[in-house]
């Protein structure tokens, strides 16, 4: 189990949350591919949040003990408390925070756990991060609060 954490600050034509370049795996990076993508709703940090679920097959042949699967988590923090799996929530956000004063700090969080290759190896994966997302989120919340810009 892990967690990645990108935050983003004065964002700019190269340097933005939200981007098709932002993905978990692409295309012309054909090392990871996706398997499966769903919504995953849980309460966290004394809210409802959601969560875009993504299974990730690695490298090696599909079923095979040395492709490597993945079992991610990822949400969008937007400064405060808001977080949101939505793309275009997101920059509406950040658009809304730079029109009121409040900068633009944001953060990609994404939470991941080995999957293995059966239906047991992905239900352990999912209970693992529910975990780690109940127990740590409000830290990591309260940590990217403490990063943000100073508002005038």
């Amino acid at each position: 189990m892990a967690v990645w954490a990108g935050y983003y600050r004065e964002q700019g034509r190269q340097n933005k949350l939200v981007t098709s370049n932002n993905s978990l795996s692409r295309v012309e990076e054909s090392q990871w591919a996706q398997v499966s993508s769903s919504l995953q709703p849980m309460a966290a940090a004394g809210q409802d949040i959601t969560f875009k679920q993504t299974l990730l097959r690695g490298p090696g042949t599909p079923g095979s003990p040395s492709a490597q699967r993945l079992l991610v988590w990822q949400t969008y923090w937007l400064g405060g408390d808001t977080y949101t799996t939505s793309d275009a929530r997101a920059k509406l956000l950040l658009a809304k925070n730079r029109l009121l004063g409040r900068g633009d700090d944001s953060a990609v969080l994404i939470f991941y756990a080995p999957a293995g290759h059966t239906t047991k190896g992905q239900e352990d994966a999912e209970a693992a991060l529910k975990r780690l997302v109940g127990t740590h989120l409000g830290l990591f919340g309260d940590t990217l609060k403490a990063l943000e810009a100073p508002t005038p």
